[in-house]
């Protein structure tokens, strides 16, 4: 999320941003009705009670400060304030009911969205300790019944810095099924990427105590771009089973992956110095890779399950990753690419209403 936010900053718009102890289980009673409004192939989406009007000197009461986009699903993580403090609340609105369904409610811990997918949320709880430090629990919610929530891992991390730093945080994603995410080995030891299936046991797919970034793709194959030994390049291996080497870079071309049917997309750039333009296209059978690059003043933000998206001034436009082809999305430079379609605003929508995204799924 915070690669797409500093994209679309850099296009000259806002996208709000994506620490304590729980105070209340998940409710699993459905909330009012949330404002969906229908137009066509797209709608808009919100949270009518949160409200987002200020007093001048303080803190918005209410702020939408992260969504992401199921198939059927809206998924959100309101932050209130008051003068007791923050507390942080994960809903998911069903984009067929309207239903709005209370996954995880926290006062002080900060609540992410790791990933979204049929009908799994991820959602990451992070304690800030201080000093750097921070515990975090991996929790995977069916949001149609949040009550059923279950701990995946709990991670003590060490050692946190800012900026664009890369951090050990899980990283996790999910296909519906199969999960898959980063286990921080704390100060000295190294990181795992864990694999979860369905219904088999836990698996490491890789150790490493440099930087990996990872994605899962429907069949529970886990894509991997990590750095070799010397630092002098980033290789990129597929794990189904066994590990395998796609490909290799060097370090300045280096990049995080997005997975596609039998196709890995691997970018060039991490979009922290300037927001990608070009994903090169590995085919995991093996063959000649090819690349799909943005067009001229358009920029990668991420991908669908069957494109690579990226925003232009005119709005979204999607890259076919099996034929290249290249179409319209929604008209908005403020976008989200998930799986199952595109939350989109414009500047005008943002400057109405924060809170208010609207939806096209694809």
């Amino acid at each position: 999320m915070k690669r797409l936010a500093l994209i679309a900053l850099l296009l000259s718009a806002c996208i709000a941003p994506s620490s304590g102890s729980p105070t209340a289980s998940p409710r699993s009673s459905t909330e009012p009705p949330a404002q969906i409004a229908t137009a066509g192939t797209s709608r808009t989406v919100s949270f009518s009670d949160c409200d987002a009007r200020t007093i001048p000197g303080s803190l918005p009461a209410c702020e939408l400060l992260q969504a992401a986009l199921g198939h059927d699903v809206f998924v959100g993580v309101l932050r209130r304030s008051s003068a007791a403090g923050f507390t942080y609340e994960a809903r998911a609105i069903d984009l067929q009911s309207g239903e709005t369904r209370v996954l995880r409610q926290l006062e002080e811990t900060e609540l992410v969205i790791e990933d979204v997918r049929d009908a799994v949320v991820l959602l990451r709880e992070t304690e800030d300790l201080g000093g750097g430090d921070a515990h975090v629990s991996l929790l995977r919610v069916p949001w149609r019944d949040p009550a059923h929530a279950e701990t995946l891992d709990e991670i003590d991390l060490t050692g946190l810095r800012g900026g664009d730093t890369w951090n050990p945080w899980p990283r996790a994603k999910t296909n519906g099924r199969d999960v898959v995410w980063l286990h921080a080995g704390g100060l000295f030891g190294p990181h795992e990427i864990i694999l979860l299936g369905a219904n088999g046991p836990r698996r490491t797919v890789v150790t490493t105590d440099k930087p990996a970034y990872f994605d899962l793709d429907d069949s529970g194959r886990v894509a991997v771009a990590m750095f070799g030994a010397d630092r002098a390049t980033q290789d990129l291996n597929v794990y189904d089973g066994r590990s395998r080497q796609l490909g290799s870079r060097s370090t300045d071309a280096a990049g995080y992956v997005l997975s596609f049917a039998d196709t890995v997309g691997w970018v060039r750039g991490f979009g922290t110095v300037r927001p990608p333009t070009e994903v090169e296209l590995v085919p995991i059978g093996g063959g000649r890779s090819r690349a799909a690059r943005a067009e001229s003043g358009c920029v990668v933000i991420g991908a669908t399950a069957r494109e690579v998206a990226t925003v232009c001034s005119s709005g979204v436009r999607l890259i076919d990753v099996a034929g290249g082809a290249i179409r319209d999305g929604p008209p908005g430079r403020i976008a989200l690419a998930f799986r199952g379609g595109v939350l989109w605003r414009t500047a005008a929508d943002l400057a109405a209403n924060p809170q208010v995204w609207r939806v096209a799924l694809l």
